[in-house]
């Protein structure tokens, strides 16, 4: 059995993980897709229709969230715009963006957002999610509405734009782009989508029996927080964790270590921000009054008892780089407790979370 940090116990979570295979494998179908998707200009279109009131609110609130808490969590030095490609059912919004965008025909002062949104006719899946340079050196957060999305509803969509703002500050930083080429990871792939398809052993049996074992431990270490057997479970972790990289080539580690490192922290991220946000954070009137609001407190359970969901037997062979999420998300309230200072080491020793757990003065 796992806890919140308030001690809730989480268990029952079987029936929950045929559902969560489904969606994460339907999220790898939309990813995928960035491949195959054309940049149809919407060239000569006028009078595309605003944005809807309900999102204009959502937007307004993804925007005002990531400003309150982003801080709170990361101390980041390169902070690119918080730029938004709002993908509606037949309309594209662009939020944030300044440079030439020859393809989007109309551009309207938004009073809710309180911006201009550049607009053009829709070009990619209603149900994208992801971050990436759609239009220039930084990257765009390219998102559908919440109905069309894997959040669903409303906060936890907020959520998930705060997760993928902390994507565009990884590829922000100075020398990342470098340091990417430098794990040699991409083979003859320069579209980035290695990132999703790097054949890494996920069906070996040795692999997953060692990666079951390191899982194991994190709960473990999660159920310990607070303890006096903490420190014993924390260097049990460890251990497993270094026996997993042991099994693994070279490149297959770095190639793991980049994952926990990249989606892991952001789904702690994820977790982090909603978590601060029940403490202290106010939505809006008109953000609390939607139909599908519910608290950031519910919010942070959720993510946190889904996230524990995924951390099963056979996970690996079964999820695949999904499982990276979960456990990186492990790794990081970890290393909150074990090593307090880590997230000022993030930026700077980028690429792999392992170092962090070698404790600093």
């Amino acid at each position: 059995m796992s806890y919140l940090d308030d001690g809730m116990p989480l268990d029952n979570f079987a029936d929950k993980r045929k559902s969560f295979q489904m969606l994460h494998q339907l999220r790898q179908i939309i990813l995928c897709s960035l491949v195959v998707i054309s940049s149809a200009s919407a060239s000569g279109e006028t009078n595309l229709p605003p944005l809807r009131r309900t999102d204009q609110i959502r937007l307004r609130e993804a925007i005002r969230f990531v400003d309150a808490v982003f801080d709170s969590v990361w101390a980041a030095g390169a902070r690119p715009p918080l730029e938004v490609l709002f993908v509606d059912d037949s309309v594209e919004y662009l939020i944030n963006h300044d440079g030439q965008t020859p393809d989007f025909a109309s551009t309207a002062y938004d009073s809710v957002l309180d911006r201009p949104v550049k607009s053009r006719r829709r070009t990619y899946p209603t149900g994208f999610l992801a971050t990436f340079p759609a239009f220039s050196s930084y990257s765009t957060i390219v998102v559908g509405r919440p109905e069309n999305t894997l959040p669903k509803t409303s906060t936890p969509w907020v959520a998930i734009i705060a997760h993928e703002r902390l994507h565009q500050v990884q590829d922000a930083e100075p020398g990342i782009s470098e340091k990417l080429i430098a794990l040699d990871l991409s083979g003859a792939d320069s579209t980035g989508m290695w990132m999703l398809n790097y054949s890494f052993p996920y069906d070996s049996i040795q692999v997953g029996e060692a990666y079951d074992a390191y899982i194991s431990s994190l709960v473990a270490a999660l159920d310990g927080r607070g303890t006096a057997e903490f420190p014993s479970l924390i260097a049990a972790a460890i251990a497993a964790r270094d026996h997993l990289r042991s099994l693994l080539s070279d490149r297959d580690y770095r190639y793991m270590a980049f994952q926990l490192w990249k989606e892991g922290i952001a789904r702690y991220s994820e977790y982090m921000f909603s978590r601060l946000a029940a403490r202290w954070y106010l939505p809006t009137k008109e953000f609390s009054q939607l139909p599908d609001f519910e608290s950031f407190d519910t919010t942070a359970r959720r993510i946190y008892e889904n996230s524990l969901a995924e951390l099963y037997p056979h996970a690996l062979h079964e999820m695949h780089r999904v499982v990276f999420y979960a456990t990186g998300l492990a790794e990081g309230l970890l290393l909150d407790e074990y090593a307090p200072g880590w997230r000022a080491r993030y930026f700077a020793e980028p690429l792999d979370t392992r170092s962090y757990f070698d404790k600093v003065p």
